[in-house]
């Protein structure tokens, strides 16, 4: 699959995303915030394009936002660098689309985990 293809798609749909002015995890407004996207575009454009590959790239691209709008701009959160990384570590650097659920609510979590050296 084309880098080239995920890149039209993921710049259609720029224009459309709504970026906090925080980070969704950790709250901060300071440093460089990104938006994610929970479910992976190239998985998603992957899967889209097998059975569609005669279409053109104009015509891919109005079939996969009627498709897939709400996976591809409105389930997004805007986190800063340092967290949007750590979700990486955590769910891989393209995540199952399987694991969306699971990466919200790790993003809207605050439970903070205990060291196993602090005291009790």
């Amino acid at each position: 699959m084309s880098r080239k293809l995920i890149s039209w798609v993921r710049d259609g749909c720029k224009s459309n995303y709504v970026k906090k002015d925080h980070c969704e995890k950790c709250k901060t407004m300071e440093g460089q915030l990104e938006v994610h996207h929970l479910h992976t575009v190239s998985l998603i454009v992957g899967n889209f394009l097998k059975g569609r590959e005669e279409l053109s790239v104009d015509e891919f691209r109005a079939a996969i936002y009627e498709a897939h709008w709400p996976e591809l701009v409105e389930e997004t959160v805007t986190l800063c660098v340092p967290c949007h990384e750590r979700l990486h570590k955590i769910y891989g650097v393209a995540p199952s689309l399987l694991t969306a659920e699971k990466q919200r609510r790790w993003v809207f979590s605050t439970k903070k985990r205990k060291s196993l050296l602090s005291p009790r």
